[in-house]
């Protein structure tokens, strides 16, 4: 495993766990909550391709990125709107 994997693993983890927080804020069945479940199974989908975990099969992969996409979307907006206000 190289180092940037298990970099990518560790802010996978981290953004899990910080999603786990958040979703105690939210309930059940509302659309935060269910927004955050779905992340949190992209996240975990996500993790275990990065840990070697083959077994996975297309369904899960497939689940998996809408959200993905979405939180690199939402990320590359929050970034560029930093960037837009620090120099």
């Amino acid at each position: 495993m190289t180092e940037e994997s298990i970099d990518a693993i560790q802010v996978i983890e981290a953004t899990i766990r910080n999603c786990q927080k958040s979703q105690l804020k939210f309930v059940a069945g509302s659309a935060q909550f269910t927004l955050l479940k779905n992340r949190l199974y992209a996240l975990e989908v996500g993790r275990d391709l990065l840990n070697g975990h083959t077994d996975i099969i297309v369904e899960p992969l497939v689940e998996a990125q809408a959200p993905i996409e979405s939180i690199i979307h939402k990320t590359e907006k929050a970034l560029s709107n930093q960037k837009k206000h620090h120099p």
